[in-house]
């Protein structure tokens, strides 16, 4: 451990104020609420399957990381080397990294271009750096948990995503189906609020009902076409929609308690995955 202390100092040695903006700003990469307004614009936007792609990722990275968390039990770099904070949860692997890592790994995966490979692996690596920055991890948390990253998305792409795939067509028609899936999704989503323990980072309320919320809004009936977000049309019904269901979010988190922050969380999410989209666009012919 010595090395990355000296590591973190040496690091920290060239701190700046645009330094610190910088990895600010990078850090979000790795954090829930860029990836939860990139999941309700691709909502909005009639991108669904990288949307439903995203929320598992999301959730996945979230729940093994904390998991691996506490089973290790490593200890945090110390106090007065934490720029924010202070943190004194376990400390590996580093769940920025681990978001990070297999999301804009989907991100390049989807775009299929090498430049894109090459911007995600940088901004990821930027992301996770910024742990390490602000002395909120050792390095080797952040690499641990961008491994764990990569392996979430490779377990993601091989096991789950075409068995998704086939299972949301077949319940095209099959209304039966839909409503029973749509009440195990509600099921699972109070599983989370009761099993996830209070201390992963985000009331367990919140989580179980934002889980509810986008994934019963994903499987209700939705005729939307892919929509150009080059359109501004579009882009500010796209705009309007994230922000309705990102201020419900907060203040479902900042001012709800329990039930109710599950209820207010699972309304953002429906809103946010189904009756945004649909009330904003509702006569409007979507352009691709």
């Amino acid at each position: 451990m010595n090395w990355e202390l000296t590591f973190i100092k040496a690091l920290q040695a060239v701190a700046s104020p645009f330094l610190d903006l910088f990895f600010r700003a990078v850090g979000e990469l790795g954090g829930d609420i860029f990836w939860l307004m990139a999941i309700f614009a691709l909502f909005s936007l009639g991108r669904k399957k990288q949307a439903l792609s995203l929320s598992a990722l999301l959730l996945t990275s979230f729940y093994t990381s904390y998991a691996l968390k506490y089973v290790v039990g490593r200890p945090r770099p110390p106090l007065e080397l934490q720029r924010l904070g202070p943190r004194t949860d376990p400390s590996m692997p580093s769940t920025h990294a681990t978001e990070a890592a297999s999301n804009l790994g989907y991100v390049a995966r989807e775009s299929r271009r090498r430049w894109a490979y090459l911007a995600c692996s940088v901004l990821a690596g930027l992301a996770s750096l910024s742990r390490v920055y602000f002395g909120l991890h050792w390095p080797t948390d952040v690499l641990a948990g961008f491994g764990l990253g990569l392996l979430v998305l490779a377990s993601y792409i091989g096991l789950i995503e075409e068995a998704a795939k086939g299972l949301l067509k077949g319940l095209e028609g099959h209304r039966a189906a839909r409503a029973l899936l749509a009440l195990l999704t509600v099921l699972v989503g109070l599983l989370a609020m009761f099993l996830t323990p209070s201390y992963w980072g985000r009331p367990s309320a919140y989580i179980g009902g934002l889980i509810s919320g986008v994934f019963l809004g994903a499987l209700l009936p939705d005729q939307a076409k892919l929509r150009n977000p080059r359109d501004l049309g579009n882009l500010l019904r796209t705009v309007f929609s994230c922000l309705i269901g990102l201020l419900g979010l907060a203040f479902s988190y900042v001012f709800l308690a329990g039930l109710l922050q599950f209820a207010g969380s699972a309304l953002a999410g429906l809103w946010a995955s189904w009756a945004g989209p649909k009330v904003l666009w509702a006569g409007k012919r979507s352009k691709a």
